[in-house]
């Protein structure tokens, strides 16, 4: 997968609340987490998902939490925003137009507090997104 160049979406986005990952499942998912950053040291193109809307722990938004999770993988800040990001956007094929910030590209930005290179969980404290040209307060 890593010489072919494949994408691997790892769905790890979930809500952090431990509880609610019935004891039988939790070994899984830490072995799945630990696959994962295997995958990433061996070269790996991980892209974040979060098939949010599937489960209790995964509903809509919660794909902040699958980018610091990706960080206590082992990725970098920058790799782990990219994971979401401009590697997505590889993976869709439409990184010609989407995935960073750049003249000519869509952009759908979000205005944290702090920096997210240097602190991913600034992501968890949103103060605006900007769409299109308009600015929605958080």
């Amino acid at each position: 997968m890593v010489e072919a160049g494949i994408f691997i979406g790892a769905t790890e986005a979930w809500l952090p609340t431990g509880s609610m990952v019935a004891p039988h499942m939790a070994e899984r998912v830490e072995q799945r987490s630990a696959n994962f950053a295997r995958m990433h040291r061996e070269g790996a193109r991980l892209v974040c998902c979060s098939d949010a809307g599937a489960s209790p722990r995964k509903p809509h938004g919660v794909l902040t939490y699958g980018i610091l999770h990706f960080g206590s993988l082992g990725l970098t800040n920058t790799e782990a925003l990219a994971s979401a990001t401009s590697l997505a956007a590889q993976a869709c094929g439409l990184a010609e137009r989407k995935g960073r910030i750049a003249v000519g590209y869509d952009a759908a930005l979000i205005a944290v507090v702090g920096n997210p290179l240097q602190h991913l969980e600034t992501l968890l404290d949103i103060r605006a997104v900007i769409r299109a040209g308009t600015i929605f307060q958080g």
